[in-house]
């Protein structure tokens, strides 16, 4: 069971610092980097040629210069499952979002609650 499965992951911390007595620091509202980042992705090869695929994402909370806006933190969760056709050719399903989380990546652009999409991969090289 544990042969099939592959399990990885990042994490990342960064912290913004700037010039407060900077003119054009002050002149534009800054979009700040979340503190903190991850994400998880899970493959686990069901059968020969197919493959399942998850990916969780989250996003810490972002506040802009002076703190006039904030976007709350988040966390996505995505599905596949792709299928080897031939040797360089393979098919996938996916879902973005299947639990229809509501956020923002940039401030006044909310992203879409679900996302569904077949793509074709053939590889030529």
């Amino acid at each position: 069971m544990f042969e099939n499965l592959t399990i990885f992951g990042n994490y990342t911390y960064r912290k913004t610092d700037y010039d407060s007595k900077d003119v054009l620091a002050d002149a534009i509202l800054l979009e700040l980097s979340p503190k903190h980042k991850a994400n998880l992705s899970i493959r686990y090869r069901l059968f020969k040629k197919t493959l399942l695929t998850s990916d969780i994402r989250y996003m810490g909370e972002r506040e802009t210069e002076g703190d006039l806006y904030t976007l709350d933190d988040f966390i996505t969760v995505d599905v596949g499952i792709e299928q080897k056709l031939f040797k360089k050719v393979s098919v996938r399903a996916y879902a973005v979002n299947i639990f229809g989380e509501e956020y923002q990546e940039i401030h006044g652009y909310p992203m879409s609650d679900h996302i569904y999409g077949v793509n074709l991969k053939m590889i030529f090289f």
